[in-house]
C-alpha cells in the first residue's frame, strides 16, 4: 500500500523539482519513514501502546475511533440548516480533530532528530528534508481523513448528488491540506524565535490547550446550539467570521450546489479557500524552511539537565524547602515532598496528562448547568449546584494521583529503593502532601471563592467539609490503587487490569461521599459534626499510610 501512495503522491515530482527538492532521495526518504510508521503506536491506542507486544496494524483503531468522530460530525452537518452553517461547522470541527491528531501523533515526529544523524552528514539539502517532513504527515493525515469524513461523504452523495460529493472532496482536500501547512508553519516559526526547550514547552502546553478545547466543544457545542439557536445563524453577517478557513470551504460549496445564493464575498472566499494551501506551501518551503533543520537538530543536544540548571534558581529552591520544613516532620518525608513537586514540575509528560484536568471540572458544570430543564442563573443560586462543582474538584486529586507513580524514565527511582530506610510510607506521605498543596489546595480556593460570591458565605462550612472528604478520599485512593512511589513506574502499569473491581469502588466512593454530604447540607450542625469526624479521619488515614513499610509495597512491586 506504502507503494501505491508513494506512486500517487510522485505524481506532481515536477512541482517538488521546481522547489528545489531532490525527487529521487526525497522518495527515498519517504519510503522509510513509512515503513517506520507501520511499527508505530498512535494516540488512538492509548494506553496499549505501551505494551511490550509490538502493534502490528496501529493504523486500526485510529480509523475506527475517527470513523465514530465522523458520525457525531455528520449529525451536526445534517442538523444545521442551511449548507453555509452546516458546511462551515463541520470543517471547524474537522481542522480540529486533524490538528490535534497532528500535534498529539507527530510531536515526537517533528521533534525526532535521529533521523537527521543519517539525512544530515549527506548532501541532503533543507528543501528536500522539510517536504519529507510535511508530506510524511500528510501521508499519515490522508489515511486518517478517509475514516473521518466517510460518513460525511456517504450523507452528501445520498442527498445531495454527485456533484455535492465533488465539491466536498475539494473541501476536504483544501482544509487538510491548510491544516497540516498551518500547523507546520507555527512548528517552525515557533522553531525559529525559540530555544529547543522552551520549542518542547511551547508544544507541550499547545498539547494541553487543544486537548481542553476538543473536550469542551465535543461536551458542550451540541447543546449550545439549541439554547443558543445556533441552527438559525446568519454566518456571513459577521465580519470576523470572514477571516476563518472553513467558511471559505463553506462558502465554495453554498455557491456550487446552491447557485441563487451567490453573491462576490461568496466567490471571494471561496477563491481563496481553494489558492491558500498553495500559498501555505510556498510560505513554509521558501519562507520558514531555511535552517530549519540545524534549529531542529539542536533539541537533540538540550538535555532536561540545561533546563533543570538554568531554571533551578536559588530563590525557587528556598520558598520550595521553607514550604517543605513547615509541613513535613521527617527528613524522608522532606525529601518525598521535595522530589514530588520538583518533578510534577519538570516532566512535560505528566504536565500534558494532568493540567487538562482544571479545565474539565468547570466544562462539566456548565455541561451540567446547560443541560437543566430548568435553565437560568437564579434557579442554580436557589439550589445546592456548589455540591456538584465543588465535589468535581475531586476528579484533578484523582488525575494527579494517576499519574505520579507514571515516568518515562522510572529506572530513576532506584535512588529510593537503595537508600537506608525502611519508610517508603514518609516518602509516599511527602508525594500525597505535595500534590495536595500544588495542585488540590489552590484549585479548590478559585472553586471556593467562586461559590462564595454565587452562594453566599453561608456555604463556607460545606465547603471545609468538602475539603476534609476530599482529601480522604485521595488516601483512601493512594492506600488501595496508587501504591506505588513517585515516578517509579512504566508507563504500561496503567494497562494492567487486575485491580478493576477497587479502582471502581475508590471512584464511586466520592459520589456517595458527596450525596451524604448533600442530605446532610439541610442541617447546620450535622455540617459542624461531619467536618470534626471528617477532620478525624483524614488524620487518622494519613498517618496509616505515612506508617507503610516496605513489606507493605513488596506484592505490588513484585
Amino acid at each position: 500500500m506504502n507503494k501505491l501512495i508513494l506512486r500517487f503522491v510522485f505524481l506532481f515530482r515536477p512541482v517538488f523539482e521546481r522547489f528545489g527538492a531532490d525527487a529521487d532521495q526525497l522518495y527515498t526518504i519517504l519510503e522509510v519513514k513509512l515503513k517506520m510508521d507501520d511499527r508505530r503506536p498512535n494516540m488512538y491506542m492509548g494506553n496499549r501502546q505501551r505494551q511490550k507486544k509490538e502493534p502490528k496494524n496501529s493504523s486500526f483503531m485510529a480509523m475506527l475511533m475517527l470513523l465514530l468522530l465522523g458520525l457525531f460530525m455528520t449529525i451536526i452537518l445534517a442538523t444545521l440548516q442551511g449548507a453555509l452553517i452546516g458546511q462551515a461547522f463541520y470543517f471547524a470541527m474537522f481542522m480540529a480533530i486533524i490538528s490535534l491528531t497532528l500535534i498529539a501523533d507527530f510531536t515526537s515526529v517533528l521533534i525526532d532528530v535521529r533521523d537527521n544523524y543519517i539525512l544530515l552528514p549527506r548532501p541532503i539539502n533543507d528543501v528536500t528534508i522539510t517536504l519529507s517532513r510535511i508530506l510524511h504527515i500528510g501521508i499519515h493525515i490522508a489515511k486518517l481523513v478517509i475514516s473521518l469524513t466517510l460518513p460525511a461523504l456517504l450523507y452528501v452523495v445520498f442527498t445531495k448528488g454527485f456533484i455535492a460529493l465533488l465539491a466536498f472532496l475539494i473541501e476536504i482536500f483544501s482544509a487538510s491540506s491548510i491544516t497540516i501547512l498551518l500547523v507546520n508553519m507555527v512548528y517552525l516559526l515557533v522553531l525559529k524565535v525559540t530555544s529547543p526547550n522552551r520549542f518542547k514547552d511551547f508544544i507541550s502546553y499547545f498539547q494541553i490547550i487543544f486537548a481542553i478545547v476538543v473536550f469542551a466543544a465535543y461536551q458542550l457545542l451540541p447543546r449550545m446550539m439549541n439554547q443558543f439557536r445556533l441552527v438559525h445563524i446568519d454566518v456571513l453577517s459577521y465580519k470576523w467570521t470572514c477571516f476563518l478557513p472553513p467558511v471559505w470551504f463553506a462558502s465554495f460549496y453554498d455557491i456550487l450546489i446552491y447557485p441563487q445564493t451567490f453573491s462576490y464575498l461568496k466567490l471571494g472566499l471561496s477563491i481563496i479557500g481553494l489558492i491558500s494551501p498553495f500559498i501555505g506551501l510556498f510560505l513554509v518551503v521558501k519562507v520558514f524552511a531555511p535552517g530549519f533543520n540545524k534549529k531542529l537538530s539542536e533539541i537533540s543536544g538540550s538535555t532536561d539537565e540545561k533546563l533543570l540548571k538554568k531554571g533551578g534558581s536559588q530563590s525557587g529552591k528556598s520558598w520550595i524547602s521553607d514550604l517543605a520544613k513547615k509541613v513535613t516532620n521527617d527528613p524522608v518525608e522532606y525529601a518525598g515532598f521535595k522530589l514530588t513537586w520538583w518533578l510534577t514540575s519538570r516532566y512535560r509528560d505528566f504536565k500534558v496528562k494532568v493540567y487538562p484536568a482544571f479545565a474539565y471540572v468547570p466544562v462539566y458544570f456548565v455541561y451540567f448547568f446547560i443541560s437543566r430543564k430548568s435553565s437560568g442563573f437564579d434557579n442554580m443560586v436557589q439550589g445546592k449546584a456548589y455540591l456538584f462543582l465543588v465535589y468535581l474538584s475531586s476528579f484533578v486529586l484523582m488525575t494527579t494521583l494517576n499519574q505520579v507513580p507514571i515516568s518515562e524514565r522510572y529506572k530513576a527511582a532506584w535512588v529510593m529503593f537503595s537508600t537506608p530506610h525502611n519508610s517508603p510510607g514518609k516518602i509516599m506521605a511527602g508525594m500525597y502532601k505535595a500534590l495536595l498543596i500544588k495542585y488540590l489546595l489552590p484549585f479548590f480556593l478559585v472553586i471556593s471563592a467562586f461559590c462564595i460570591y454565587t452562594w453566599g458565605s453561608e456555604v463556607i462550612n460545606d465547603l471545609v467539609l468538602a475539603f476534609f472528604n476530599i482529601s480522604g478520599y485521595g488516601i483512601i485512593m493512594a492506600l488501595f490503587t496508587i501504591k506505588y512511589l513517585p515516578f517509579s513506574q512504566p508507563v504500561n502499569v496503567q494497562a494492567q487490569g487486575g485491580k478493576f473491581m477497587a479502582n471502581f469502588l475508590v471512584m464511586i466512593l466520592i459520589a456517595i461521599i458527596g450525596f451524604v454530604h448533600y442530605g446532610l447540607s439541610r442541617w447546620e450542625w450535622a455540617i459542624n459534626i461531619m467536618t470534626l469526624l471528617s477532620a478525624g479521619t483524614c488524620w487518622a488515614l494519613f498517618h496509616y499510610y505515612r506508617n507503610r513499610n516496605w513489606q507493605a509495597l513488596e506484592a505490588d512491586y513484585s
